[in-house]
């Protein structure tokens, strides 16, 4: 609550030079700069507060982007033969944002046209960067377009129309769900406002996710010992294998 209390104290100290400005201005914080990823964790709540001031328009709106740490990427399409789903062709993308959510004012269709979209970085497709590609052009936008589904019913790419809401004063607030899927890293978080369909102020900040407890130690030894973990994990396996062996043949015997 106290870092409540002091974050809309931040917030309307700003509002005076905000108001004296000749132009559109913007002030926003992220209430928490944290996200502990715990053995229990179901999912969490990323909240901001902000103030803009609006220079004589007030066709405005704010669009708000969450991009979580870029990871290489792919996606597979399968086709069936002889009664079998197999894989036949594979597009691997150099960068994909584990995490992508955009909160806005309303739909983003309507505040900006798909080009400032992609330019801006406010569509999830504009930031898949294929490797090496030679499919033709509608081949690549489907294998984009099912990469992006499969996020989306993950919950990990997120498009949140009307998740910002105006209050008094141009102050809004915005609430971004991070799924239980969440992966750790650091996250950028990009808002901007939106003007006859063109950005004309921005601030960026960013936060972290970060395991904790026992997961933690889990998640830095496999990062820092890779080869290892892989031969602690395979011997698990087969431990796990010759255990369940013995107890099929105990039962039967």
């Amino acid at each position: 609550m106290k870092k409540f209390v002091l974050l809309l104290s931040f917030i309307f100290s700003l509002l005076p030079q905000i108001a004296a400005a000749q132009r559109t201005r913007l002030a926003a914080a992220l209430m928490d700069d944290s996200v502990l990823l715990t053995s229990n964790f179901n999912g969490a709540k990323l909240t901001m507060f902000g103030a803009v001031q609006l220079a004589g328009d007030t066709n405005t709106d704010i669009v708000i982007i969450v991009r979580g740490p870029n990871r290489q990427a792919w996606i597979t399409k399968k086709s069936k033969i002889m009664g079998l789903w197999i894989g036949q062709k594979r597009v691997y993308f150099d960068a994909a944002p584990t995490f992508f959510g955009v909160a806005s004012t309303r739909p983003i269709d309507e505040i900006a046209p798909k080009d400032t979209q992609s330019l801006y970085g406010m569509d999830a497709l504009s930031q898949l960067n294929p490797h090496q590609n030679t499919l033709p052009k509608q081949e690549l936008a489907d294998f984009k377009n099912a990469f992006v589904a499969a996020r989306e019913k993950q919950k990990l790419y997120v498009n949140a129309p009307k998740a910002v809401q105006f209050m008094e004063n141009g102050l809004f607030r915005a609430d971004i769900k991070l799924p239980d899927l969440t992966p750790p890293g650091l996250y950028t978080v990009k808002v901007m406002v939106i003007k006859n369909k063109r950005p004309v102020d921005s601030t960026l900040q960013s936060f972290e996710v970060t395991k904790v407890g026992f997961e933690r130690f889990i998640f830095q030894f496999a990062r820092d010992n890779t080869f290892i973990y892989g031969v602690f994990g395979l011997l698990l396996a087969l431990g796990a294998g010759f255990l369940s062996a013995r107890l099929f043949r105990r039962i039967n015997g």
